[in-house]
């Protein structure tokens, strides 16, 4: 590789160093189909219709061979329209317009699709059979133009994540297929990422289109906060479809925007009816209808304290697992009776989630415990105890040094993963600084090293827990324990 491209990498893994150098934060929840080495291939989409993310990213694009280069930038658009359908919009020396949507996701494993327009610029070669020049005429090179659909695949693996996409491009200058793929690397609040994209060429309009070409990409998304992420990516191209090795390096930053709050449809007011006359005729023999909804029911407990359940009646929620994988929140709600019994009525066919949560504590920092998913078809009877015990008096930290140590009590269930979660809340924001450990554990205790980075005037810690080999969100049961103040040693002088 010549030293030119050594130098850019070196440059990369320096500003991917100096981001990972203050502790291992905890890592952001990324919504939108850009990977950390930066392609556009995952198979997420944004929670709800109206989100929106931003990306803007300022650069070069170098050719070596033929000493030409162009700086430039790329804008990046996500949009979640439907529920079923997410726009996608590239603009820069690549461009990519159109759209892609969800297919299946279960937990960890998830595919989806997508079409879109797309233009590829190559500054060294003229324009001419199936080439344009590009911008109008303002920039040299020139591009070709086409279509291309791919499918896409996501895998995570605790700390790591994998993705591929297969496709096929028809080109104004060929038709090319081939495979996209990448492999991220959670490191806190930074995911470092390599990409790969390899295409083989057929049906060359005019001279010079190469058999096949490789794109190679280094990158890294490092979340400054819940909404913003700083973003860098660097490709190496060894030969582009004319040959041409070309290399590219983009900085900048991405922002999320939150879509409208779905509002609950109001039920129909019934229209009284008019008393009818009674008459003397006798009443007709009838068949009910069989049922067609499903019920929902069982017990609340708690392991640790049981009077803490008995003779009062908790609020339970639900949650539903829409067509795409996902479980949301279902706006309806019932009670528990003095036993400790609930019971949801007239819900229809599919798959639930009881939930219970403590709200009295800090904002969005509630206690909570979910059961296992309940599938059900038209007229079932599902049952589901949920225990919400969690042994707070067992949950204990303490501090030795630069190190704090946190124990709790395993709860009954030997498949049990757990992970701590710091917390700072200040004026005018909460976040999350770290989680340890970061892919789970099912010891009793985890450790963090205490930092500048991670001190903060008010700290507090929770400890997560689900079942193995699912996902804390997904759809085995999983909870929260009540939040606990933290308060750390002054730093050593």
């Amino acid at each position: 590789m010549p030293k030119n491209y050594l130098h850019t990498l070196g440059l990369l893994a320096a500003t991917c160093t100096l981001l990972l150098d203050g502790a291992a934060l905890a890592a952001p929840r990324f919504e939108n189909s850009l990977t950390a080495g930066g392609l556009n291939i995952a198979p997420r989409y944004q929670q709800r219709v109206g989100d929106i993310d931003l990306s803007l990213q300022g650069g070069y694009v170098n050719y070596p061979a033929i000493k030409g280069a162009m700086l430039g930038t790329q804008l990046g658009l996500e949009a979640r329209v439907t529920d079923y359908l997410q726009l996608i919009a590239n603009v820069g020396s690549l461009n990519a317009i159109g759209l892609r949507g969800p297919l299946w996701s279960d937990g960890s494993l998830a595919f989806g699709w997508g079409g879109h327009y797309r233009s590829e610029l190559y500054l060294g070669v003229k324009p001419g059979p199936g080439l344009s020049a590009p911008y109008m005429g303002t920039a040299p090179g020139s591009i070709s133009q086409g279509g291309e659909f791919t499918l896409s695949a996501m895998k995570d693996f605790g700390l790591f994540t994998l993705y591929a996409s297969p496709l096929v491009a028809m080109m104004s200058n060929r038709t090319a297929m081939g495979l996209a793929a990448g492999l991220d690397v959670a490191l806190g609040a930074a995911n470092v990422g390599y990409s790969l994209d390899y295409r083989t060429n057929s049906n060359p309009v005019g001279a010079g289109v190469q058999a096949s070409e490789m794109q190679h990409g280094l990158g890294v998304r490092y979340g400054l906060t819940k909404t913003m992420d700083l973003l860098a990516h660097y490709f190496y191209t060894p030969g582009d479809t004319y040959g041409l090795a070309n290399q590219s390096l983009l900085v900048g930053i991405g922002t999320h925007w939150n879509g409208p709050e779905p509002k609950p449809t109001p039920k129909p007011i019934p229209t009284p009816m008019p008393t009818p006359t009674p008459t003397a005729t006798p009443a007709p023999v009838s068949v009910a209808p069989a049922p067609t909804a499903i019920v929902l029911q069982g017990r609340i407990l708690n392991s640790v304290q049981p009077d803490a359940v008995s003779g009062k009646r908790l609020t339970l929620r639900l949650k539903r697992r829409s067509e795409i994988g996902e479980f949301i929140k279902v706006e309806k709600t019932t009670q528990t009776d003095a036993t400790g019994a609930y019971s949801f009525r007239d819900l229809p066919p599919g798959e639930y989630q009881i939930f219970y949560k403590d709200e009295d504590n800090l904002p969005n920092t509630v206690d909570v415990a979910v059961s296992p998913s309940l599938k059900g078809m038209a007229g079932a009877e599902l049952s589901a105890d949920l225990d919400i015990g969690f042994d707070e008096q067992a949950l204990q930290a303490a501090q030795t040094k630069d190190s704090v140590t946190v124990n709790w009590a395993a709860r009954s269930n030997a498949d049990t993963l757990y992970q701590g979660i710091l917390r700072s809340i200040n004026a005018a924001d909460q976040s999350d600084l770290l989680s340890f450990p970061g892919d789970g554990t099912q010891k009793t205790s985890a450790s963090f090293t205490v930092t500048p980075t991670i001190r903060s005037e008010r700290l507090y810690y929770v400890i997560k827990y689900w079942k193995k080999g699912n996902a804390f969100n997904g759809s085995g049961f999983y909870g929260q324990s009540k939040p606990r103040t933290l308060k750390l040693a002054p730093a050593a002088k």
